[in-house]
């Protein structure tokens, strides 16, 4: 794929080779999921049980399949407590459904909850994305304390 830089041509689909010609890349696809707690729910505290939600949202140019695991940790470095898996795809700019987990407010203890998109806690992911660093949220503080 080539331009032509003496009349301004600049798209990925002109082909050809001349004078002053510079190769460019056609646009890439890739995934780019994210994860945000959106609610905890410390009303049950005093039952032993928190609830949080949490979606996936989906920051590239393709579709997200269905089954990406996302899982709830105590704290950024902390156990995994649950993992559940998105049911629906993700169209590219989206967010998909709510997923509500109910955990143990003794195994949380006094960690941060900590939502994980595209971890089940075996260090593989689903989906191999253009930056992983986005995939982690903490609620920024404990509950139930």
């Amino acid at each position: 794929f080539f331009f032509q830089a003496e009349d301004g041509i600049r798209d990925y689909k002109v082909t050809g080779v001349q004078t002053c010609a510079l190769p460019i890349s056609e646009p890439g696809e890739w995934y780019d999921l994210d994860v945000e707690i959106f609610d905890v729910c410390e009303k049950e505290c005093e039952d032993g049980t928190v609830y949080i939600g949490a979606w996936v949202g989906n920051a590239g140019n393709l579709e997200a399949p269905a089954g990406i695991p996302v899982s709830l940790t105590a704290g950024p470095t902390g156990a995994v407590l649950d993992t559940q898996y998105t049911t629906d795809v993700i169209a590219p700019g989206d967010q998909g459904e709510a997923l509500i987990f109910a955990v143990s407010a003794a195994d949380l203890g006094s960690a941060k909850p900590t939502a994980k998109a595209d971890y089940d806690g075996s260090g593989a992911g689903v989906v191999l994305e253009c930056d992983e660093t986005n995939n982690v949220y903490d609620w920024g503080h404990s509950v139930c304390n």
